[in-house]
């Protein structure tokens, strides 16, 4: 199943950005896309889990060109994307986080992607600066450089942060994201169900976040151990014990497929960054192995 040709020209008629965390990062996100979004009468939707409820109408006060959305304040990055994409129209729709900074082009690069597949996902870059700022970014986004081969395996790799759906998949990603999927189950389904993903490297956002180095490795672990209990629910216990025994090997593994996406574009960033980057994906692998073994196993009689 793939999209069919027409004209391109200003695709992307909705931008959603979901948002829980400080607000100092949205207020960035919304002033680079500020521009883009007006400038074409881009519909700009932003999921808030409102940290306090009291924030929403100062927001939609200091920024009138977006309609907020009001969810609870634990809601889930996918869950917000979720309903952001619930309320999103036109023929197609990107998707981004508050933490990100939107490059001036990013729009125009995403709309020219998206009108030769039914998801295009962008690139990832760092506007953050020190050691461990960037070795939480190789660690998450390096494997979206602008840098890195189109495709690891035979699945394009894309990020939930920096991507576009057109409107005829749209309803199933809102609906997944607000079961609480994550993008990678998304797209493994939708290309598994015969729709076309494609990674666009011009169409860039830069994150925008700082980290410490012991709340993200404790982030890694959790996002690395909700990964697996995901990937195990279904497979034998065998199954997941192999997976668990072999995840101490997975750093190393991810640490050379980070190298080899994004150690061109910033050589010397990632040299200085290279303890901190193998400490946050050997945080990930760990939350993987607890992950396999902590999955509910299938019932077999």
């Amino acid at each position: 199943m793939t999209l069919a040709n027409h004209s391109n020209e200003h695709m992307i008629d909705s931008v959603v950005v979901a948002s829980n965390r400080d607000l100092s990062l949205l207020d960035g996100c919304l002033r680079s896309l500020e521009p883009l979004t007006t400038r074409n009468g881009i519909q700009l939707i932003v999921a808030r889990a409102a940290r306090p409820a009291s924030s929403m109408p100062r927001l939609a006060e200091q920024f009138p060109f977006a309609t907020f959305l009001e969810a609870p304040r634990e809601s889930s990055i996918p869950c917000l994307r979720g309903l952001g994409l619930l309320h999103a129209s036109g023929r197609a729709t990107a998707v981004t986080e508050d933490h990100c900074i939107a490059s001036p082009d990013w729009l125009d690069r995403l709309s020219a992607a998206i009108g030769s597949a039914d998801v295009v996902g962008g690139s990832m870059d760092n506007a953050q600066r020190g050691s461990v700022n960037w070795g939480a970014y190789f660690s998450e986004y390096g494997l979206f450089s602008p840098t890195r081969p189109e495709r690891f395996g035979g699945l394009p790799l894309l990020t939930g942060a920096n991507v576009a759906y057109v409107e005829r998949v749209r309803a199933r990603v809102a609906s997944w994201a607000a079961q609480g999927w994550w993008e990678n189950r998304i797209h493994a389904r939708l290309h598994e169900d015969g729709y076309s993903l494609r990674f666009a490297r011009d169409a860039r956002v830069l994150q925008n976040s700082q980290y410490q180095l012991l709340s993200f490795c404790r982030d890694r672990f959790q996002h690395g151990r909700n990964y697996a209990q995901t990937q195990g629910e279904t497979q034998p216990l065998a199954w997941r014990v192999a997976r668990a025994t072999s995840a101490p090997m997975l750093a190393l593994v991810l640490t050379a497929r980070v190298a080899r996406a994004s150690a061109a574009l910033h050589r010397g960033a990632f040299a200085r960054a290279l303890p901190f980057t193998i400490a946050f994906l050997a945080s990930w692998s760990a939350g993987e192995a607890a992950g396999y073994l902590s999955a509910s196993a299938p019932f077999q009689s």
